[in-house]
């Protein structure tokens, strides 16, 4: 390790040109000292982690390179493994602090990616995704701080993940895993942080509570609808003289319209899914919460029983190239929607752009549409059944619950017809087939 520090330490004091142009050597050592000290903080010795992780974080900051968005998650698992080696010593301002460092250094990342736009959807993704690991970290190291009380706790987790209620569910598990040092898999009753996480873990299964019981209640309806429906088979193929066909048709139509919408179930299953249920499940047990621990364990028993009906196995995974952006969908496929070749596009449309500047003389701007107009959000398609607010002004828009609004996707590639027959674009998608559960 402290060889592997010295070369580090070597390549550091290279101008910024040999930096750059070594940076590989810099980032294999710093993936070589981090595979040893996560072993050395699992295996109960973080205080020797400390001093090699923080080389860590300061080697890959001083390298251009690898301060790109390209290796940020690199970085930010090594901004989470120091402040974990320093929580172990259960010095939470340190790893506080450690996190509040990762969070700049992030933003700024976040900062100087925007300022190139479109900025790439792996890009944002990848950016997103470190600002939630970390925001997630800074929350629980506040709470183990004693910063946080129960219910601040509950309102800055519902603030910083007002958005995405799935990645609040992942910042609730990830808080409320208090375990004492040295590698203590199961809390003890006479726990430093027991209290506090029993006061957060009842707040916890309140927030969670409303979609767990409606995924619930959905898949039990879900499961009635398939016998019903074999049930509604048998009778139409005995059916007598007797039986009234149209009775039995209003029958099942009006127990299917009682049903809860797949579209609101399944947001709800995203919200909460299983794995989440089930860590919240332990955690309960663990803090011999019974009341909470039974609140939970009938709908976890039910998604396991059904979950094939909450998530169904992929039967097939096919490719669709087509000339048009809508096209034809074979039955029993689902389409995801990013094109797959939308990179190429750009590429071509930027030659075709650059090539007609040239040979019009700067006539590129009625060529291409323009950016602003094509960014401007499409006028609300109101529903004409929908209820106008007396008191409003004349022209005013209808409520938000109201109306229906068409979504502008940023990252849509902008172009006329005109340069899509020049080009001859091929769109690729990905088609999915799940199987049918009976």
């Amino acid at each position: 390790m402290k060889r592997i520090k010295a070369a580090g330490n070597e390549l550091n004091a290279q101008t910024e040109e040999e930096r750059e142009r070594m940076y590989y050597l810099t980032f294999n050592s710093t993936v070589l000292i981090f595979r040893v000290c996560s072993t050395l903080r699992q295996a109960g010795y973080p205080k020797e982690a400390t001093h090699f992780l923080a080389f860590n974080v300061l080697c890959l900051d001083n390298n251009l390179i690898l301060t790109t968005v390209k290796y940020l998650d690199w970085r930010v698992l090594n901004y989470v493994e120091l402040a974990r080696a320093y929580a172990d010593l259960t010095a939470y301002k340190a790893a506080n602090k450690v996190i509040e460092y990762g969070l700049t250094k992030v933003l700024y990342t976040k900062k100087i990616e925007e300022q190139d736009p479109p900025v790439p959807d792996g890009a944002k993704e990848t950016m997103v995704e470190g600002l939630r690991v970390l925001r997630t970290q800074e929350i629980k190291y506040q709470l183990q701080q004693g910063i946080l009380t129960a219910e601040t706790w509950k309102k800055k987790v519902e603030e910083t993940f007002t958005v995405n209620k799935y990645h609040r569910s992942l910042a609730i598990v990830e808080c409320l895993s208090l375990n004492d040092v040295s590698n203590c898999h199961l809390v003890q009753r006479n726990a430093k942080h027991i209290k506090i996480k029993t006061a957060c873990l009842k707040l916890a299964v309140e927030m969670i509570k409303a979609d767990v019981l409606l995924v619930r209640e959905a898949l039990l309806q879900v499961h009635s609808n398939k016998k019903r429906d074999r049930e509604k088979k048998d009778k139409f193929a005995n059916r007598g003289e007797e039986d009234d066909l149209d009775e039995l048709l209003d029958k099942y139509k009006q127990a299917e319209m009682e049903m809860i919408k797949e579209k609101d179930w399944k947001f709800a299953s995203y919200n909460c899914p299983i794995e989440v249920h089930i860590e919240l499940l332990k955690l309960c047990y663990e803090c011999e919460m019974w009341t909470e621990f039974d609140v939970l364990l009938d709908p976890a028993c039910v998604r396991l029983k059904f979950r094939r009906y909450e998530i169904p196995y992929l039967a097939t995974v096919d490719i669709q190239m087509s000339a048009t952006k809508v096209s034809n969908i074979p039955n029993g496929f689902e389409k995801l929607p990013k094109d797959l070749n939308a990179a190429n596009l750009r590429i071509e449309l930027k030659k075709l752009r650059a090539s007609n500047q040239k040979s019009s003389g700067g006539d590129e701007e009625k060529a291409a549409p323009k950016k602003e107009e094509a960014k401007k959000a499409a006028p609300p398609k109101v529903d004409p059944k929908a209820k106008v607010d007396p008191k409003a002004k004349p022209g005013a828009p209808v409520a938000a619950t109201e109306a229906i609004i068409e979504e502008v996707d940023e990252n849509e590639v902008i172009a006329s017809q005109k340069e899509l027959e020049l080009i001859q674009h091929i769109y690729v998608y990905i088609l999915l087939q799940r199987t049918k559960n009976s």
